[in-house]
């Protein structure tokens, strides 16, 4: 676990009769990032953030049971108090009067309807001002929106809000009459009794000052999924938190310990058995935090079934998390999915539709920790595709798109039942909401399904709620429609403006982009939306893996060639000018590039065949000719000096002569093929000299400045910035490019030469071709790893024509046909 998540991690066990913790990874590194130099420690306090939820709940509980609150009490009349004597408003001089309507309980459940604060621009500020710790004042008044986004009570969002104005509540009630007004006056500890307060020696609820003031502890960030922020270590930020939201920090030791008295029914310390019903859930945490946040769920799975079967003496089963979007999920065991698929692949005819359906959906979820000996589900969706077939009438439309869904994801292909259930959702499409139309365009894109006018009764449906659609849902129906190879244009232009309003992910705009470029950008309204998508793109290109990386270059590539051809620019620059004065610095750069290729070539049509022997009498040739010459006498004087020896040394036992001198014949042909095969051995096992340059060359060398090469030339003249003959940064593309493709083209540049050491040999030398034209380079594909690096480095951080490297993809880009971008499934059906 701990090297799965690249995380450092500590974890306790607490029993009146068992406790125990352990500990390990680094505190000081994750996520790729960091030292490696502190070991974990079991006793290290860690920055819970949000587990401090299940420490402000059941403080508000006491409340109620000591009858100082109930549960459908409006907030407002326990939270105005405070507010009065702080500021002189009320809740509902920021809310409005529909804030009347938010009571208690729908604080804890998080149906309030209130917006989450911790949005993009909280986490713009808070990152502008690392150490400043935001008060709950100031946080309501600033980053969160007066609007309620549902009517309370309705819909649960997971929003920090919520326990932010639950502080305001404990804080209104543990005020002392004798003292001023202040929400830092409420103690959080008071939660737990007088009798036990002693045990949680490491605890703290930190106030103000960054979390390096409290722990040793570092805290890695994948990314901020609000504010698109780059990973990055968080040691040095506030550690307030969101106050009662987020500001606890302690060991596991303590929060275990917490918990066991928290829900423990026998002998309840902290909360009545009333109580103790409402509670539902509890985290865990770690050192890093990811884009799921999958971690301390998956090792909670994990630890507990193991921990479970050493304490029952079971076997061990295989467990994981199946966490569909971030803070969701369920834990999972093997045994217990294994034991319900074997009797229901008999069992099939005899399922309701929305239990078959159910029940596939939960095997598809959970297909990636499937081992060989368990079987698996193969058989039961054999089974399935074999009987809905023939019950279609008896499935609703949104139990056939769970089906289709959960095939697509188990990567099931069954052609027929995809056309039939195709055939049955033609007329039911327009009921369909956003959600179902995106994923049936998901399922049978993923599973290269062809059902023509399925998708153009999708497309007809989606064409009218393209602004209704989410981030997901727009990316799975623009890319299972591109899969499908079925490409409406007027659903293609609608749907790629629709995409521009959204804050896309790294996989939804990789999938975005490869769909729109399925075949080209022939329309202005895609090419537009692409340019419009890859400048934030290149802001969070760190948070792209290779795949995305590759297509989203390639999704850049297409557009420039569409750009190029039929949106010329008279800025372009172009590589083949006429012999008249230039007439600006980007004609005069083309034309000195078109000269030197010019007078390279000639030169080398001048240069005179060297022979053999003159190579040899090189001087830098001297121990090349040393080893010649000593492998030469080898080879003619062995073979004679073994003639007679072996003639000689044969007297004593051969007496017929004509015998000795064939056998001693045949010794000398032996000698002879020993000396070949010592001098073949030895030029592998010496290896190749590096190829020298010629004086054309080294003459090109030179006046191209030692492009992408890590040669040191003496010059007397001091060195200018420049990779070749041309000043690059004298090279300005078509406005147009310059803050989409050319963007992203540096960012991609930039990145290969970090990701230099991970890329395989037929990689860099894609990569090598890509990099030689725009920077006039020749024999591209012979580039070391360090010449490589160079080259990207330098196309990174000059201005390179990004749109040079094109003539060369357009090759490529004829045989797309077979570039098939298979994205994992990232949101299920709904159930």
């Amino acid at each position: 676990m701990r090297d799965k998540y690249d995380m450092g991690l500590a974890a306790a066990f607490y029993s009146p009769k068992l406790n125990f913790t352990v500990a390990s990874g680094y505190t000081d590194a994750g996520l790729g990032m960091g030292n490696k130099t502190r070991l974990a420690q079991v006793d290290d306090l860690y920055v819970w953030g949000s587990t401090t939820k299940m420490i402000t709940a059941p403080a508000v509980l006491q409340l109620v049971e000591q009858g100082k609150v109930n549960l459908t009490d409006p907030i407002a009349l326990h939270i105005d108090p405070i507010l009065i004597a702080l500021n002189g408003t009320r809740l509902e001089d920021h809310f409005g009067s529909p804030i009347h309507g938010v009571q208690i309980q729908h604080l804890l459940h998080m149906t309030s309807g209130i917006q989450d604060y911790d949005g993009e621009a909280f986490s713009r500020a808070q990152f502008a001002n690392r150490s400043k710790a935001f008060g709950p004042i100031e946080i309501i008044g600033k980053f969160v929106s007066p609007t309620l986004q549902s009517v309370p009570g309705q819909q649960q969002m997971y929003c920090s809000t919520n326990y932010i104005l639950l502080g305001l509540v404990l804080a209104t009630h543990y005020h002392q009459p004798d003292s001023s007004w202040a929400w830092q006056n409420y103690d959080q500890a008071s939660v737990v009794p007088k009798a036990l307060q002693k045990v949680f020696k490491n605890s703290k609820f930190v106030m103000s000052g960054p979390c390096s003031q409290y722990t040793p502890v570092h805290g890695f960030m994948e990314f901020y999924p609000s504010a698109q922020l780059p990973k990055q270590d968080v040691w040095d930020v506030s550690c307030l938190g969101g106050w009662t939201a987020g500001n606890y920090v302690g060991s596991v030791a303590d929060v275990a310990r917490f918990t066991y008295e928290l829900y423990n029914k026998k002998k309840s310390s902290i909360l009545s058995s009333a109580s103790q019903a409402l509670l539902t859930n509890f985290s865990v945490a770690t050192n890093v935090e990811t884009t799921k946040q999958a971690q301390p769920a998956d090792f909670t799975c994990l630890a507990y079934h193991e921990l479970k079967a050493v304490l029952t003496g079971r076997p061990k089963p295989h467990c994981a998390m199946v966490i569909p979007q971030r803070f969701i999920g369920k834990c999972v065991c093997m045994p217990e999915i294994v034991a319900i698929a074997v009797p229901a692949q008999g069992q099939v005819d005899t399922f309701k539709p929305f239990e078959l359906s159910t029940i596939l959906w939960c095997h598809a979820q959970n297909r990636y920790f499937e081992t060989a000996d368990c079987g698996g589900a193969q058989p039961l969706f054999k089974a399935a595709a074999g009987t809905v077939p023939r019950l279609l009438e008896d499935f609703t439309l949104r139990c056939l798109v769970t089906i289709a869904w959960s095939f697509a994801a188990y990567r099931h292909k069954e052609e027929h039942l995809f056309q039939a259930i195709g055939d049955h959702l033609i007329s039911q499409v327009h009921t369909a909401n956003c959600g179902e139309l995106a994923n049936i365009a998901w399922a049978y894109g993923l599973l290269q399904i062809h059902h023509e006018r399925l998708f153009q009764e999708v497309a007809r449906r989606a064409n009218v709620r393209l602004q209704d659609f989410k981030q997901q849902e727009i990316a799975s129906i623009i890319w299972g429609f591109a899969a499908s190879d079925i490409l409406p244009a007027a659903f293609f232009s609608n749907a790629a403006l629709a995409a521009q309003r959204l804050a896309l992910t790294p996989q939804q705009t990789t999938n975005i982009l490869w769909a729109l470029t399925r075949r080209r950008c022939k329309q202005s309204s895609v090419a537009t939306t692409v340019l419009a998508l890859l400048p934030p793109a290149t802001k969070q290109i760190e948070r792209f893996n290779m795949p995305e990386i590759a297509i989203c270059s390639m999704a850049a590539a297409k557009t420039l060639l569409f750009v190029g051809m039929d949106s010329p620019s008279p800025e372009l620059p172009t590589i083949n000018q006429t012999e008249s004065a230039p007439e600006s610095a980007t004609e005069e750069a083309s034309a000195n590039v078109e000269s030197l290729n010019s007078s390279t070539a000639a030169d080398k049509a001048n240069v005179k065949t060297t022979t053999l022997l003159q190579a040899l009498g090189d001087q830098s040739n001297r121990d090349v000719a040393k080893q010649f010459a000593g492998f030469s006498s080898a080879l003619a004087l062995l073979p004679v000096i073994g003639l007679f020896l072996t003639e000689y040394l044969l007297r004593g036992f051969v007496s017929d002569s004509n015998s000795r001198w064939m056998y001693s014949a045949f010794a000398a042909v032996i000698l002879v093929n020993v000396v070949l095969v010592a001098f073949v051995v030895h030029c592998f096992a010496e290896g190749f000299p590096d190829q020298k340059m010629s004086e054309v060359d080294t003459k090109a060398e030179k006046e191209i400045g030692g492009a992408c090469t890590e040669r040191k030339i003496e010059e007397e003249e001091p060195k200018k910035d420049k990779v070749f003959s041309v000043d690059l940064g004298t090279l300005q593309p078509p406005a147009l490019l310059e803050g989409a493709c050319q963007g992203m083209f540096r960012a991609l540049f930039a990145e290969a030469a970090r990701r230099m050491d991970s890329f395989k040999p037929r990689e860099m030398q894609s990569l090598s071709v890509l990099c030689a034209q725009p920077l006039g380079l020749e024999n591209a594909g012979d580039m070391s790893a360090g010449d490589l690096r160079s080259c990207c480095f330098a196309l990174a951080t000059t201005g390179s024509p990004a749109h040079q490297p094109l003539s060369l993809l357009d090759e490529l880009l004829e045989e797309d046909q077979d570039l098939f971008w298979d994205p994992d499934p990232v949101e299920a059906a709904n159930q």
